[in-house]
């Protein structure tokens, strides 16, 4: 795998899939003529954003997340290269390179599917704010202070409670 990308916008999808993963999780990086995509899950969530970039060789790789975020937080080079060069990806820029060691790709979890469905926008943030508003605000039982989302067929369903109350929203 060989990368060019702007450091700002791959930073910024690199911080946003390592908040939503576990801690201690690798991200895979996949470059083609589309780009670059940063993706990884555990064992109920995955995610994955892209970013722009000009690829020169197609390719992909797994990295630890915490070390790859730390690294280009601290970039301030308008572009970086991403190359493999043999167990490690080097982070190149114009004065420096920086090497982080690959991860066994069977330890980072498999990339989500492309789409699953369609939902309109509107529609969409419109029965989250009716069913949001019934979750639990408190942490006891966190169970209860999130949304719960459930493709069945072409349907989605929407699902929010507080143990006294019960929203549901269907799409």
């Amino acid at each position: 795998m060989d990368v060019t990308a702007p450091a700002h916008r791959l930073s910024a999808a690199v911080s946003a899939a390592s908040r939503l993963l576990p801690a201690r999780t690798g991200l895979r990086l996949h470059a083609d003529a589309a780009g670059l995509t940063v993706a990884g899950g555990a064992a109920d969530l995955a995610v994955r954003f892209g970013c722009p970039a000009t690829t020169h060789t197609d390719g992909s790789v797994a990295v630890p997340a915490a070390p790859l975020v730390e690294t280009l937080k601290v970039l301030d080079a308008e572009q970086v290269r991403l190359v493999v060069e043999g167990t490690r990806l080097a982070l190149r820029l114009d004065n420096a390179r920086f090497a982080l060691p690959l991860l066994p790709a069977p330890d980072v979890a498999p990339d989500p599917p492309a789409q699953v469905s369609e939902v309109a926008g509107e529609a969409f943030a419109a029965a989250v704010r009716i069913v949001a508003g019934t979750a639990a605000k408190d942490d006891p039982l966190p169970l209860f202070t999130g949304v719960r989302l459930q493709a069945a067929g072409d349907v989605l369903t929407l699902t929010a409670s507080d143990r006294y109350r019960m929203a549901v929203a269907r799409l």
